[in-house]
């Protein structure tokens, strides 16, 4: 039996990582005071799934104070699926 080889398309971005750490867009706009869900939704469309670099610190915080484990290098690259 061959194995997959894996290739970029393996690799959940950014956006949609948080999106889904979080429980979704509207709950993740919710707790960054974000008033349109949209706004969160557009992270995972446009730009190749990056978060913009103003909600970093911000993500981070919401986190650490929630228990998700998410790193600086989740943010920028994303992670493997």
């Amino acid at each position: 039996m061959a194995t997959k080889k894996k290739t970029s398309t393996d690799v959940i971005t950014p956006a949609a990582l948080v999106i889904q750490l979080f429980g979704g867009t509207y709950p993740l706009a919710r707790k960054l005071n974000i008033v349109a869900h949209t706004t969160v939704r557009n992270w995972g469309m446009n730009n190749g799934g990056m978060i913009p670099s103003h909600h970093m610190r911000q993500l981070l915080e919401l986190a650490k104070k929630e228990g998700i484990k998410l790193t600086e290098r989740d943010l920028i690259y994303g992670r493997p699926n």
